[in-house]
């Protein structure tokens, strides 16, 4: 068990007959491949609102973001590497306040729905956080330049963390004002 993520173009809503069970072979023969979003999935502020029901989708790509503890270091070392870049960094603490990733670091780690304009917020965050955090930090940590992470951190830890990173940023720009990243 862990952390799949798959990201998708939202199409339109589809009206699904009464008595075809969702997802049997006769439901894809009929609709395809559809993205349900159920009414827990639209509570969270996250989802941005998204009318419950059947969607269309175009599959945009997709990752396995770890095993359950695994996604919760990510979170918890991006927490920490976004603290360390605002202390350094008086324009981006301005403007995250210590609330950078926030949709993301306060969203369920097991199932949901991240929408298309928080897809926007986090790909803007992500961008402003990739250079600060994976050339300000781990770069020059990994060139003897300042090595202080490896006091948390190994190198391995932080390859792997750079490598989620650049994935959840993708999934965010993909996604940005046209669709949802699916936390399965």
């Amino acid at each position: 068990m862990g952390l799949d993520i798959t990201y998708y173009k939202l199409g339109k809503l589809v009206e699904v007959e009464e008595g075809i069970e969702a997802y049997s072979q006769e439901f894809y023969d009929k609709y395809g491949d559809l993205l349900h979003i159920d009414e827990m999935q639209s509570y969270t502020e996250q989802t941005d609102s998204l009318d419950e029901g059947y969607y269309e989708v175009d599959r945009l790509g997709g990752f396995r973001a770890g095993s359950y503890s695994g996604y919760s270091w990510y979170r918890t070392a991006l927490r920490r590497l976004s603290l360390m870049v605002m202390k350094k960094n008086k324009e981006l603490s301005e403007k995250y306040d210590e609330d950078a990733f926030e949709q993301q670091l306060d969203f369920s780690d097991c199932e949901g729905i991240i929408g298309p304009f928080t897809s926007v917020e986090l790909f803007n965050t992500y961008s402003d956080f990739e250079k600060p955090i994976i050339h300000d930090i781990i770069k020059m940590a990994k060139y003897g330049v300042d090595e202080s992470i490896y006091e948390t951190y190994t190198k391995d830890e932080l390859g792997h963390f750079v490598a989620l990173y650049r994935e959840w940023k993708m999934a965010f720009e993909k996604t940005s004002g046209i669709g949802v990243v699916y936390f399965h």
